[in-house]
């Protein structure tokens, strides 16, 4: 009998804990601001001609990315500065022109195409314009991350997203470094932010946000046979293209 009761108050310890839990809103996480997720595709096409004869060649990359301002009629979002990059192809003899397509898909499943309006290799930041099109901003961060904070994000790794349907990943912020050689070797990106997070390919762009569900960072770069590991560029940079940006379109000096 004694052993009964004891075994009933534990069942209804387990439960209560269960229920603060739930009720102090830890379970789920924030709220993360799914309205401002892009679902980016880069579509590019080589026409390649020698002499009268010509052939295309097309290539495709996806990724991920955020909205971080609108003017009431079109709207800026920020993804990783390779996903924009265009591929050049130079074959001898021949004549190759290219063409390039930038397009987004947004979480409620709407596609509009993109113009890359800014890239900065040195941090592998791109800004793209959505035209006509109004969506919901990220809220910025008023301070950088702190060592060992919980940070979530929202990507489309392996372009594993459909409309309504957004994979959501947590982790750690595990402190800066401030040098690290790009993949393919062209330059020494500066002052990162490392983070303990899950990333794939299609990851690149992806927000990184704190637990009130602002924005801190994006990842930009993992490392091989770490994928759970990536680094965005340092808070204050990722921070200062978003603030220009924000200066440009409202004016302010």
């Amino acid at each position: 009998m004694k052993r009964s009761i004891l075994v009933l108050a534990a069942w209804l310890f387990s439960i209560s804990c269960v229920n603060v839990t739930r009720d102090g809103g830890e379970f789920q996480g924030p709220v993360l601001p799914k309205g401002s997720f892009l679902f980016i595709r880069h579509s590019v096409e080589f026409k390649i001609c020698v002499e009268k004869s010509c052939r295309s060649v097309d290539a495709k990359s996806s990724g991920s990315g955020f909205a971080v301002a609108t003017d009431g009629t079109d709207s800026w979002g920020v993804t990783a500065g390779h996903l924009c990059t265009t591929p050049t192809a130079n074959i001898m003899g021949a004549t190759v022109n290219i063409v390039s397509a930038m397009q987004v898909t947004l979480f409620d499943g709407n596609t509009h195409s993109a113009e890359i309006e800014a890239v900065y290799p040195e941090y592998d930041i791109c800004v793209l314009r959505i035209r006509n099109a109004v969506l919901e901003p990220v809220s910025l961060s008023e301070s950088a991350p702190k060592y060992g904070d919980k940070v979530y994000t929202t990507s489309a790794p392996y372009s594993v997203f459909e409309p309504g349907m957004l994979p959501k990943f947590d982790g750690y912020y595990s402190g800066a470094m401030k040098r690290l050689l790009a993949p393919d070797g062209s330059l020494y990106y500066k002052n990162l932010d490392a983070y303990g997070l899950p990333t794939r390919q299609g990851s690149s762009g992806s927000p990184i946000f704190n637990a009130e569900g602002e924005l801190v960072g994006m990842t930009i770069l993992s490392l091989r046979g770490l994928e759970h590991y990536c680094y965005s560029p340092a808070y204050e940079d990722l921070k200062n293209v978003i603030l220009r940006l924000w200066e440009k379109l409202t004016g302010d000096s």
